[in-house]
């Protein structure tokens, strides 16, 4: 297990936070603009691209992890069918904390569950030091903003779907909630143990529903472990709670396994979670 592994899943899942008020619509109404940034995007293992990529766009972001979409500045569709491609992502002067390159399928919406690359990726060991950006009020942009897109981060070659009955009223701290499939029963006590074991970046959705409808994308196989976690202001993320597991049929309260197929859709994934269970959560 790599600490550069780690680190890059650990912002991979910090993006992800957003994706709940993300949609489909990226554009901010900006005037148009001088300043901002550019530079050239390569693209590695072109082979293991997705036959259903619909776009690829940049985002910039003001915050790190980001608190709405007010931090949030998008390119225009860039080119993803070539081994390189150059662009320009207009941003009014400020200080960003990341780059990061998205890509979504056919027919979907936006997700940073969908992570390609980010500002700072090492693409020899899949490290991440993210770099920030300046841009400068002086009406011109800063080259030389380069980035390597890794299509094997678009791996996930399947999908689980379910729906969570979700009793309980989320605390007032409640900074994500999140869906996540490990191999593995997890470290409960540090979720960064076992960070290696997870079948796709977790999935955020909507806190305060009683019902959840989630479907989230993972890497074939068999899981061991299909939950429901929280991640409160005040705690960080390897210390989420967990307040809900799909269990084995029959009332006996142990967690369920799931197997996954290839380009397939495991359906009915369903189970119960609740809020009332924090601050601790619960365990198997």
């Amino acid at each position: 297990m790599t600490s550069n592994i780690r680190s890059f899943i650990f912002i991979a899942v910090c993006l992800g936070l957003v994706s709940s008020f993300v949609g489909c619509d990226t554009d901010k109404g900006l005037e148009p603009l001088n300043t901002g940034i550019s530079g050239k995007i390569t693209y590695l293992s072109p082979e293991l691209r997705p036959n259903d990529v619909g776009e690829v766009r940049l985002a910039a972001l003001l915050k790190f992890p980001p608190a709405g979409l007010g931090d949030l500045f998008f390119s225009e569709p860039i080119d993803f069918r070539q081994d390189s491609s150059e662009y320009f992502l207009p941003l009014p002067p400020d200080d960003y904390q990341a780059v990061a390159l998205l890509w979504r399928r056919n027919n979907e919406n936006w997700s940073f569950n969908s992570i390609l690359g980010l500002y700072g990726l090492n693409p020899q060991d899949g490290g991440v030091d993210l770099l920030p950006v300046s841009v400068p009020d002086n009406n011109e942009e800063v080259p030389g903003i380069d980035m390597t897109a890794l299509w094997n981060f678009a791996g996930a070659d399947a999908k689980v779907q379910g729906t969570i009955s979700v009793s309980g009223t989320p605390p007032s701290d409640t900074e994500a909630v999140l869906v996540a499939t490990f191999v593995i029963t997890p470290d409960f006590d540090d979720f960064s143990t076992s960070i290696l074991f997870l079948g796709g970046i977790p999935l955020p959705v909507t806190p305060g529903r009683s019902t959840l409808n989630y479907s989230m994308n993972v890497y074939s196989g068999s899981y061991q472990f299909l939950g429901l976690f929280w991640k409160g202001s005040s705690i960080p993320l390897e210390e989420m709670k967990c307040i809900g597991w799909y269990q084995l049929p029959g009332g006996s309260g142990e967690p369920g396994s799931v197997t996954i197929p290839r380009d397939g859709i495991t359906r009915d994934i369903d189970f119960s979670a609740d809020y009332s269970l924090l601050p601790n959560g619960i365990r198997p």
